[in-house]
């Protein structure tokens, strides 16, 4: 049965986020008031999800602007030679290494027989027992 103790209950959510950042009501109060999707609102969100460690906290708070990514500006390539018009013929590549292949497993050239096989079949399971009990003995 779960203990239901009060002192070992750890505090609500709300109130670690309201002691990590004191001004937590202000921001609920203004994300409450602030259209939904607007930067005032993002703005409180960001700050609420912040306060609480939890979901996004870069959500646009200007227009075409994001609070916490900036964004890097491509520099311009500058090539000093003309772009080729024609096409180079792709010379062939030489052919890739053939891939190891695994060790194959030692097979008599001989076919069993049914005896043979059994015999083996003993063995093995023989083997089998025996590494169990040495595991067991350890």
């Amino acid at each position: 049965m779960i203990d239901k103790d009060p002192a070992r209950k750890s505090p609500n959510p709300y109130a670690r986020a309201k002691k990590k950042d004191p001004k937590l009501d202000s921001y609920i109060k203004a994300r409450n008031n602030a259209e939904k999707g607007s930067s005032e609102y993002n703005a409180a969100q960001n700050k609420i999800n912040k306060a609480y460690g939890k979901g996004p906290t870069n959500r646009p708070t200007a227009k075409g602007k994001v609070a916490t990514i900036a964004k890097k500006s491509a520099a311009p390539v500058m090539s000093s030679s003309p772009k080729p018009t024609l096409k180079k013929l792709a010379t062939p590549k030489a052919p890739a290494p053939a891939p190891a292949t695994a060790v194959k497993r030692k097979r008599s050239k001989v076919v069993a027989t049914g005896a043979d096989r059994a015999d083996r079949r003993s063995e093995r399971r023989q083997d089998r027992a025996k590494r169990r009990t040495e595991r067991k003995a350890r």
